[in-house]
């Protein structure tokens, strides 16, 4: 018998409440060699325990009787000797100290753990101007290429700039996000001179590249489209910022600039936009791209995430021609049925991240077609539930030598966790501050 959505929820919250449970679990999995995943606990927001206190506060904050909360102080008590042992100086909204500072905000309803959240805003405060803006003067000079994680969304200053800029009732905050904003502006303004030719900001040379495959197949460097670590997910943090009332010099043109430069490298497949998820320096400098032999159709880094960004733009500047380009060509890439539909559920890859755009979409544009396909989604997605499984539903990891299983993971990005945020989300019409660390917010 097919669970609906809010049945699923309960009982994936129930499954995941034992925190001992659940990270035993997890780590008899790595031990195992069944699960790619750093070892657990660990504070992450994409991959960790704050991704689970997310997921917990989003139930609390729909269901305010069931002592959700007591189950959220569980996670938080482990996340915070997690965080205290962590010597890794990571301040990134994914993995570091930033995803775990939103989500302690998240859980506090603005009312509980202000004294842990007062001591992490001075420490967030201090050490960003140390880490982040300190670092801008160095990467201005033409020659001298950008290292991505200062600026890209999961490790750089776009995650700081959309987390830093929903904190409304925090006057610090806010003039961080003001001032991570403007760094961000200058960053990417700039072009960059490589041998004989300029490029734009984004050009990822080959030594700050960590993909080993990458480093042997670009060896001339490479411009990245996926969001989490490309300009895709910059373009989505600029135009947020901007739909919140943001604004410093530069900060229009740069958004039409990056929307204008995304829009020429679309390549038109069977009446689709489609963008290839890596573009080599070559291709760009020769102007020479071929179709790609595989156009993922996920959040991460296919057509989908990158017109949810195009359509943020879109609004954040005023332009209507590219806001119906985008209404359209992203209602025609989730209907149609292609080799490249996903048979993942995640957030990341799979059908949990196609369902969180849509119902974005559906909420801004009102289009009753992308109402119908939430619901289509929603139910695709709980006839995958199973409660035979430790957290519900399994998803797809990828081994290094290129094998694919189905693994139990809790997590945000490629878990159980995220499937439930995203099943909750549709079930209302209004925004859920848990889509913000992946560059999707309602613009309307």
């Amino acid at each position: 018998m097919l669970m609906n959505a809010m049945d699923i929820c309960f009982d994936l919250a129930f499954k995941m409440k034992e925190p001992d449970t659940v990270i035993c679990t997890v780590n008899h999995q790595i031990r195992q060699g069944t699960l790619p995943s750093p070892e657990w606990p660990n504070i992450s927001l994409a991959w960790g325990l704050s991704g689970m206190i997310y997921f917990y506060s989003a139930m609390d904050q729909q269901f305010p009787d069931e002592s959700w909360d007591s189950t959220i102080h569980d996670y938080m008590l482990i996340a915070r000797e997690s965080a205290e042992k962590d010597e890794s100086g990571d301040l990134s909204w994914f993995s570091g100290l930033a995803g775990y500072h939103s989500a302690i905000r998240f859980a506090s309803k603005r009312q509980r753990y202000q004294r842990m959240l007062s001591i992490l805003d001075e420490l967030l405060i201090k050490e960003v101007h140390t880490v982040y803006l300190q670092q801008v003067d160095r990467y201005m000079e033409p020659a001298r290429p950008i290292p991505p994680n200062l600026y890209n969304l999961s490790i750089g200053l776009s995650g700081l700039v959309i987390y830093l800029s929903s904190c409304e009732d925090n006057r610090d905050l806010i003039n961080l996000a003001q001032n991570c904003l403007q760094a961000l502006v200058r960053l990417m303004s700039e072009l960059k001179v490589i041998g004989d030719n300029q490029v734009p900001a984004w050009f990822n040379a080959i030594e700050d590249e960590p993909i080993t495959e990458y480093k042997r197949k670009y060896a001339t460097g490479l411009f990245k489209f996926d969001i989490p670590n490309g300009i895709t997910g910059v373009l989505a943090a600029l135009s947020i910022a901007k739909l919140r009332g943001f604004d410093v010099v530069g900060l229009s043109d740069l958004i039409n600039n990056i929307a204008v430069w995304l829009l020429e490298k679309k390549i038109p497949h069977q009446n689709q936009a489609r963008w290839k998820h890596v573009i080599s320096f070559n291709e760009i400098i020769e102007n020479s791209m071929t179709q790609s032999e595989h156009s993922p159709r996920n959040w991460f880094s296919g057509a989908p995430g990158i017109l949810r960004s195009l359509f943020l733009a879109s609004k954040a500047v005023g332009e209507k021609s590219l806001r119906q380009f985008c209404e359209e060509n992203l209602l025609l890439n989730l209907t149609k049925t292609t080799e490249d539909d996903p048979a993942d559920l995640s957030f990341c890859f799979g059908k949990a991240g196609l369902l969180s755009i849509a119902h974005t979409m559906a909420c801004d544009t009102q289009n009753p077609e992308y109402f119908s396909l939430v619901r289509k989604l929603e139910t695709d997605i709980a006839g995958h539930y199973n409660p035979q499984h430790p957290f519900g539903f399994q998803t797809l990891h990828q081994h290094a030598d290129g094998r694919m299983d189905w693994s139990d993971h809790p997590c945000l990005l490629n878990g159980a966790a995220g499937i439930g945020l995203t099943l909750l989300q549709t079930q209302r019409q209004q925004g859920n501050d848990w889509i913000h660390p992946f560059a999707l917010c309602i613009a309307s």
